[in-house]
């Protein structure tokens, strides 16, 4: 083996002028596993090896530096057209993903970089408009530019970028005409399209002149009215992306290739049912349909038909009849939604299948247990680019009453338990206080008795507590007053009495809180509490749970109406966007926090 070649002075010279010009700032980056790559360097010896810096890579025969991996490198300020970046020209691979350069336009000087074959700066805040100078990039095989804030149309050069198989644009502002067929034609390489912005796309849906093996297909709030006739001949296709199309209408379309791991159509117009032929999918590990007009009765196969499904969401459609009891042993099933249909009957008992570990994942909030099921969603979590692969752009949207909570990104946490709009029975679960890193409990609009448990104190990172339209009696627990985290606390229209708690959190909720509770007194209700002292409930040992902790209420309670199931699974959200308000006076994306509805979805 030969010796290890030292880097050239000149590449040296313009990694270390690049970064003058950029600062370090922990917020700048989202990866939980980010971390300041450029501070390891060696900036003080002057014959230093950058060869040997974090995030570099030479030829080991010329020394020239070709691959420069600074994703998640916490980097924060401006890169403009002088930028000693572009004097790095013998780059092949350049990476700057999950950074924040501060708006910054792409500048056209990229094209000296003309040896490139990967580039990446999805998640890392540039604007403006694509360069039209890509064209010059010939050997460009893959391009990562979602999730920033790129705005105009797309421009025509990029047909001639013959070489691309990976094309991410996915979370801009782009916008304009684009001939998708013309597009294919010239791009015979490309196995992953990516455009789910508010382009609206030409496409001729009734005439195939040619054969794709996609592996991605991403084509999200893209003003199309059908299925491109392209995808009904994919026999590679992993994920197929279709949210908020908003115009796709006529009967769901399958099966679309029995390797699709996730398929994701919600929030369009599409009708009918769900066609037998969906069980042949047996490699899916997410199904979203909601929020469709979808009918009929749900396919026996559903909660058995892939072993892998993690992701199972129907809401908001018209399909009636029971769940089926097909909920099998060692399913992997995580986040359920059935809300907003018109099911009834039993609860099926095999979907108490679905949670015995997503119970056991949320007892410990200790930091070293908290990739439960992160690497069954994403794999490892040190990614190079913003990848639409696996579940990193899916978000969650809880709604109950007129208000919603979103939550969007990745967190490590199995957080929410919604159990509302039901007829189930009997009296809260003492056990249920074991889960500590739960953050929504909706227990609402159901016929629970029995006293509120004082042990829900343990929940000690709750956010969102609504026990409302039940016939709950006895006093609110005054222990909850030390929930410090609580923000959204509803017990309204039950058969509560006594004094309502202080603390930091409940003075800061409002009336509407506890009304329907004649018997309830004290702030922020007019009526006023006696002298004589009260104390809480005493737990009652003979409360039964409606979890996997036994099942015995839950499963006799009768379904009308709304079956909204379990909802379990990652929360898509990042703690850390509150920071980044702060230190870049930005705009805030929901982190989750309750809101009414009309709703900003800012990819940060």
């Amino acid at each position: 083996m030969q010796p290890h070649t030292l880097c050239h002075d000149q590449d040296r010279s313009a990694l270390l002028k690049c970064i003058e010009s950029l600062t370090i700032n922990r917020y700048a980056s989202r990866n939980p596993l980010s971390y300041p790559k450029v501070a390891s360097w060696n900036q003080d010896e002057q014959n230093s090896d950058c060869c040997s810096w974090d995030g570099i890579k030479c030829d080991e025969d010329t020394g020239h530096v070709i691959s420069l991996n600074l994703s998640s490198s916490w980097l924060y300020g401006s890169i403009n057209s002088s930028s000693s970046l572009f004097q790095l020209v013998h780059l092949e691979w350049l990476a700057l993903a999950d950074n924040h350069f501060n708006f910054s336009v792409i500048p056209s000087e990229i094209v000296n970089l003309s040896r490139l074959t990967r580039l990446s700066l999805s998640g890392s805040f540039f604007a403006g408009q694509i360069p039209a100078e890509l064209l010059e990039l010939s050997r460009l095989e893959k391009l990562y530019f979602a999730a920033n804030q790129l705005e105009g149309s797309i421009p025509s050069s990029f047909f001639e970028l013959k070489n691309l198989v990976e094309l991410e644009l996915a979370f801009n502002k782009l916008s304009g005409t684009l001939d998708i067929n013309k597009f294919l034609l010239n791009m015979k390489s490309l196995k992953v399209l990516v455009l789910s912005s508010k382009l609206s796309l030409l496409t001729d849906t009734t005439v195939n002149t040619y054969s794709k093996n996609f592996s991605v297909i991403g084509l999200r709030s893209c003003n199309l009215s059908e299925f491109p006739h392209f995808l009904y001949n994919q026999k590679l296709l992993d994920f197929l992306d279709y949210v908020h199309a908003t115009l796709l209408r006529g009967p769901l379309p399958l099966p679309i290739s029995v390797s699709t791991s996730s398929y994701l159509v919600s929030n369009n117009q599409l009708t009918g049912e769900i066609p037998p032929s969906i069980c042949s999918l047996n490699r899916l590990y997410a199904l979203d349909l909601s929020h469709n007009n979808l009918s009929g009765m749900l396919p026996g196969c559903l909660g058995n038909s892939s072993v892998q499904l993690l992701i199972l969401k129907l809401q908001g459609n018209k399909f009636h009849g029971f769940i089926p009891e097909t909920f099998s042993k060692g399913t992997n099933l995580r986040m359920i939604d059935f809300s907003g249909n018109l099911l009834q009957g039993r609860v099926p008992k095999s979907l108490a299948n679905c949670h015995f570990d997503c119970w056991n994942a949320m007892k410990d909030v200790n930091a070293n247990n908290l990739t439960y099921l992160q690497d069954r969603l994403l794999g490892p979590v040190g990614y190079p680019e913003l990848t639409y692969y696996g579940f990193s752009y899916y978000s969650l949207i809880l709604s109950n009453k007129g208000t919603e909570l979103e939550y969007e990104k990745l967190s490590n946490l199995i957080t929410a338990i919604i159990l509302s709009n039901n007829s189930f029975v009997g009296e809260i679960p003492t056990s249920i206080a074991n889960l500590k890193g739960l953050w929504t409990l909706n227990l609402s609009d159901n016929n629970l008795q029995g006293h509120i448990p004082p042990t829900l104190r343990n929940l000690i990172v709750i956010e969102s507590l609504d026990l409302s339209n039940n016939k709950l009696s006895g006093q609110i627990p005054q222990q909850l007053g030390v929930l410090t985290t609580l923000e959204v606390f509803d017990v309204s229209d039950n058969l509560l009495t006594g004094p309502i708690p202080r603390g930091k959190q409940f003075n800061t909720f409002g009336k509407g809180s506890f009304d329907g509770n004649p018997g309830l007194c004290g702030q922020p209700l007019s009526k006023q509490c006696e002298n004589s002292a009260t104390s809480p409930p005493e737990e009652d040992p003979r409360s039964e749970s409606l979890f996997a902790f036994g099942w015995k209420t839950v499963l006799i309670g009768y379904a009308s109406g709304t079956v909204i199931g379990v909802v379990l699974g990652h929360i898509f959200s990042t703690r850390k966007d509150e920071w980044l308000a702060k230190t870049f006076r930005l705009q805030p994306k929901s982190n989750g926090r309750r809101r009414r509805v009309g709703r900003h979805r800012q990819w940060m």
